[in-house]
């Protein structure tokens, strides 16, 4: 990615961070700017792009928030659930896997126990907190990882 396109995709990735205190508005950020990026840049190397906006990420939090003492804590929860986000919309844009009738979808309650089970890795495999949960299931995605009940 050259310097121009880092620019700009930084001045997007801070303009959708300031832009609302919503839920779900941190991962959403960084879902845009990275697909921004991928789609500006096409043959840049996806791994330096993504991190390239864990930096600008860090940086702005570090400017805004100067006494936060871990900025990354917050990066790797936003980043987890834009990846979810960008990789849901990108298996679910496959021609292949629709033909097969394949679909990444939600998995949460009783399925994802189910799903646990079948794989023998109930127990072994937590699902996500409620409090998250309920907070990013108001916002406009189709996958976030697996999870459970709100007694997590």
């Amino acid at each position: 990615m050259n310097e121009q396109l880092r620019e700009k995709v930084e001045r997007l990735l801070l303009m959708l961070l300031e832009a609302t205190d919503m839920s779900g508005v941190k991962a959403w950020a960084i879902n845009v700017a990275f697909k921004y990026a991928t789609e500006m840049a096409p043959s840049a190397n996806k791994t330096d792009i993504w991190q390239s906006l864990k930096e600008m990420y860090q940086d702005n939090l570090r400017s805004v928030y100067p006494d936060q003492l871990e900025p990354a804590q917050s990066y790797r929860r936003a980043s987890g659930d834009a990846w979810e986000s960008f990789l849901t919309e990108y298996l679910n844009a496959s021609r292949n896997l629709r033909a097969e009738g394949i679909r990444a979808v939600e998995l949460t309650g009783d399925d994802f126990d189910r799903l646990m089970t079948r794989l023998q890795l109930a127990g072994r495999v937590r699902p996500r907190c409620s409090v998250r949960s309920s907070r990013r299931q108001a916002t406009p995605r189709g996958f976030a990882s697996m999870r459970s009940r709100a007694d997590c």
